[in-house]
């Protein structure tokens, strides 16, 4: 052993952390966000400047450096001899020689593991020479499936080298990925789990564990990354590349985020699948990798992954105290609208930001508030309408959300945008007869007309079409559409006038849907017909209050189901059906089809003026029919099954699988498309826009 003396050298320097390096800082759990620490001091200059260089004896700065000169000559003397530094490497004699600038951190002496990586300085010299690659194959080919007697040691073995703690001595950063990924080729080939496993769980260094769960995240990308552009599904993770991505989670979460940039929406869908005890340990780990410094929770492949593992993880995950935590403070991260802090102290984002955090975490603590926006019966769109809502409004608390989507907060919240774009149109009666009045309850219902003229339309034929207004023939044969229509003129006769009134219902079953009632008004009194059920004609207010044929749920509608000169005061109160099932209300009204109405054909809403109307496309809908046709829809919705039926638990699955990793409850909330979603519901369909 040399007899080789070192005075020991400590250099204090600021912590510089990156946001893209896999070799940036990293343990979020322990460091303030970085929306603070990138504030200015307070003589306006960047806290990331280097500190000024100190050394432990009291010498000066420059004489530290000179001292570290020399030193560093000393050790290169020693560099000719490769069992000496082999020496040195085992014993942790040079420790680290890290240099950034014209600052300079070295210690030596120490077999702490914890001590700082060599990797950062290395930085300047990260190139793999023929030479080093060739030592570094034969050294994997000899160690990395090697066995001690019946048990496998590769892992072990690897993780040692990674520690610089082998023949192969220090390694540089590149030197470091290309030991990490040889090794991970050949227990790919092998198939074994249990070295991927112990060479993670042996790796000590932070550097060093970002490198390498960078590399174990890899399988995991370059399958999403095979999928390309055409739709397929990528194909299942072998279980030694599963094995490799929960490891690279527990080396290093924020890493893995990173590594998948462009592809965090599917890693968010992959993740959500994962169930049990070490599934929650998993996601629970990545999500609190969002309040990492190096991840920009605003960016929306950061929210399309909170999304994908909150909408795929059951409600029984948020009993768990811890889960529930990193849940509630991710959704906090993605919904919170930094833009609008901007120009202000950050520490004013962070406060809102832990606001928000406490607010899911009390919603979700609940059996009300899991059944709002954690039912994976209930449509996405619908789950981050509620979120967003959460995110925003103070009165959406775990006290006012007992009853999740029959709450009074929740129903008369999401009724209120369908109150003022129904008044939008026009709120005086309509004399409509004929083809407008077909179109006008088309229109209402959200069903797209099939009677569009294509492109062989003639200026004059459109010129006349366009005169003819609502009057023009849009839809051909509908049931649906000419049994309501039948319906309003058997009760109002040739000279009645009609006034679509919106009912907006929220039920535990599907969430929330917006219904038509036709109010018709003529010499033989004023009547009522509803579309969910348009055999029936009501005589009177009462009489459709007691005997409407709406789902169970809770109903909302402007007082009266009467404009009033502008009058949006909701009412909101049981439905008829509140003591029925849902299955006993699909019963009554048929196959449940009635349920089209207001739900899905779509998210559409008459809005305009006067005769003319015009149908809008609400995000919902947009979300929905926008590339998220998967192969297992297509194929059911090929051989005849009704895709858009979201009662059917196999279809529901299906667009939660499609949903998840497309959908950003974060970009929905920046978009304030939260208002847009007041019609989308447990159906889908297409819209005309």
């Amino acid at each position: 052993m040399f007899g080789l003396w070192v005075r020991r050298v400590e250099i204090r320097m600021v912590d510089f952390r990156g946001t893209s390096s896999a070799g940036s800082s990293r343990g979020a759990s322990s460091q303030p966000s970085s929306r603070e620490e990138n504030d200015l001091s307070a003589d306006g200059s960047s806290s990331d400047s280097v500190a000024p260089i100190e050394s432990s004896d009291s010498h000066s700065s420059q004489t530290a450096l000179d001292q570290l000169s020399r030193e560093r000559t000393t050790f290169d003397s020693l560099r000719d001899d490769s069992s000496d530094v082999d020496q040195l490497s085992h014993n942790s004699q040079y420790q680290a020689y890290e240099s950034h600038g014209s600052a300079y951190r070295y210690s030596t002496g120490s077999d702490d593991d914890t001590q700082p990586s060599p990797l950062a300085g290395a930085e300047a010299d990260s190139t793999l020479t023929p030479q080093r690659q060739s030592q570094i194959d034969n050294w994997v080919e000899q160690n990395a499936l090697a066995r001690d007697f019946f048990d496998a040691a590769g892992g072990e073995r690897v993780a040692e080298a990674l520690n610089h703690k082998s023949e192969l001595g220090t390694l540089n950063t590149t030197e470091t990925h290309y030991l990490a990924s040889e090794s991970l080729s050949v227990w790919q080939r092998d198939g074994n789990t249990e070295n991927v496993r112990e060479a993670g769980q042996n790796i000590n260094n932070e550097d060093t564990r970002a490198i390498v769960a960078s590399v174990f995240s890899q399988p995991s990308v370059q399958r999403f990354d095979s999928a390309g552009s055409g739709g397929q599904p990528p194909a299942e993770l072998s279980d030694i590349d599963q094995t490799a991505l929960q490891t690279a989670i527990q080396l290093d979460a924020p890493a893995v985020i990173t590594a998948h940039s462009g592809h965090e929406g599917a890693l968010g869908s992959t993740l959500g699948d994962q169930q049990g005890y070490q599934g929650l340990e998993f996601k629970e780990r990545v999500l609190n990798a969002v309040s990492d410094p190096s991840i920009d929770a605003q960016s929306d492949g950061i929210s399309q992954m909170v999304t994908a593992i909150f909408l795929k993880s059951p409600s029984t995950d948020f009993i768990s105290g811890g889960y529930r935590r990193s849940s509630a403070q991710a959704l906090a991260e993605i919904t919170v609208d930094a833009d609008q802090f901007a120009g202000v102290p950050q520490s004013a984002l962070q406060r809102q930001i832990s606001t928000v955090a406490a607010r899911f975490d009390g919603v979700l603590a609940t059996n009300g508030g899991r059944a709002l926006i954690a039912n994976d019966s209930i449509t996405p769109e619908l789950r981050g309408w509620a979120v967003n809502s959460i995110a925003n409004n103070p009165a959406f608390n775990a006290r006012n959300l007992s009853d999740g989507w029959e709450s009074p907060t929740v129903s008369q919240a999401f009724a209120a945008p369908v109150l003022e774009q129904y008044q939008a149109r026009g709120t005086a009666p309509e004399a409509l007869q004929g083809e407008a009045l077909r179109t006008s309850i088309g229109q209402a219902l959200g069903i797209p007309p099939d009677q569009l003229p294509d492109a062989s339309e003639t200026p004059l034929e459109q010129q006349t079409r366009l005169d003819a207004g609502f009057s023009h023939q849009y839809y051909g044969p509908n049931e649906r559409i000419d049994a309501i229509a039948q319906s309003i003129v058997n009760a109002g006769g040739a000279d009645a006038t009609v006034t679509i009134m919106p009912v907006v219902v929220t039920s535990e079953d599907f969430g929330a849907a917006t219904f038509n009632v036709f109010k018709v008004e003529s010499s033989n009194g004023t009547h009522y017909v509803e579309d969910v059920d348009p055999t029936r004609t009501y005589d009177s207010l009462s009489d459709w209050q007691q005997g409407s044929r709406l789902p169970p749920g809770k109903m909302t509608y402007t007082e009266g189901l009467d404009w009033n000169n502008g009058n949006t005061s909701p009412v909101t109160e049981n439905t008829a059906a509140v003591t029925d099932t849902f299955g006993e209300w699909a019963r009554k009204v048929g196959d449940g089809a009635a349920l089209v109405v207001g739900v899905g054909v779509g998210a559409a809403v008459i809005v305009g003026s006067g005769g003319t109307a015009l149908l809008v496309a609400g995000a919902g809908a947009g979300l929905y029919t926008a590339g998220r046709a998967g192969e297992q829809l297509y194929d059911a919705n090929a051989h005849g099954q009704d895709i858009t039926d979201l009662s059917n638990s196999q279809m529901r699955t299906l667009w939660l699988d499609a949903a998840a990793g497309t959908l950003s409850f974060g970009a929905m909330g920046a978009a304030r498309s939260a208002t847009k979603l007041i019609s989308s519901g447990s159906r889908l369909g297409t819209c005309l826009n």
